[in-house]
């Protein structure tokens, strides 16, 4: 039982996002060697995936729901100044320091297959980049480019690359490479919910294995993104 004077669980407060379109970016093989300061001052709102939010510390948020990342990267996190958003189960001890951080605000991470309507819940479906989508329903984004978002495995002439930058995820389970197009097909469930809301989502990742959202190159998604300022 968790003690009342341990932290509860926050939700997602502030403005809505429906003002301005915004760019999640995810940590995937197609950025690899990109540069990021290409999203900095755009007229749209940035949504920093994981690891990629050290990467953007100008970022409009952060997010994840990995508990393992939370733990390794948490002297980051600590030292971090942006709004950041990480969503955990009661596995997490509730006088965890993270709980603390004025910048984070930690809400519950759940599990159904939707996106969540409330703003104490992220629905997770195994991967930060679907919690990251439900961030911005929550916050009600209408336009939405997903970058990064490749749940698969891309070859270079280094050889296989599974992230951006696979040196600064050394620590990754490559084996869970068997679960990414379980993982993609998660987004075949929420497409139509995302269209009754209002919701519009392209995918600036040609070769994702994510089939529900319509596929444009990264110039393109950024060409969407301005368009829709």
């Amino acid at each position: 039982m968790v003690r009342a004077n341990l932290p509860e669980f926050g939700r997602i407060t502030g403005e809505p996002w429906h003002d301005r379109p915004l760019a999640i970016i995810g940590a995937g093989p197609s950025l690899a060697d990109f540069d990021f300061t290409i999203f900095r001052n755009r007229k749209f709102r940035v949504l920093a995936i994981k690891e990629i939010m050290f990467e953007m510390p100008w970022a409009d948020c952060g997010f994840s729901l990995d508990r393992p990342f939370l733990y390794r990267r948490y002297p980051d996190l600590e030292r971090a100044t942006l709004p950041t958003i990480l969503a955990a189960d009661n596995q997490l001890p509730r006088n965890h320091p993270v709980f603390e951080r004025e910048n984070i605000t930690m809400i519950e991470k759940g599990s159904g297959d939707l996106l969540s309507d409330d703003p104490a819940v992220v629905n997770s479906c195994s991967t930060s980049g679907f919690g990251g989508l439900n961030v911005a329903h929550i916050k009600e984004a209408k336009r939405i480019a997903l970058f990064g978002f490749d749940y698969s495995v891309s070859r270079d002439r280094e050889g296989e690359r599974h992230h951006y930058n696979d040196e600064k995820y050394a620590h990754h389970n490559r084996s869970n490479r068997r679960y990414w197009p379980r993982w993609a097909t998660r987004y075949d469930l929420v497409a139509a919910q995302l269209q009754s809301a209002g919701r519009e989502v392209i995918n600036a990742c040609p070769a994702s294995a994510i089939t529900a959202f319509p596929k444009v190159s990264i110039s393109e998604g950024l060409a969407y993104l301005s368009s829709c300022g």
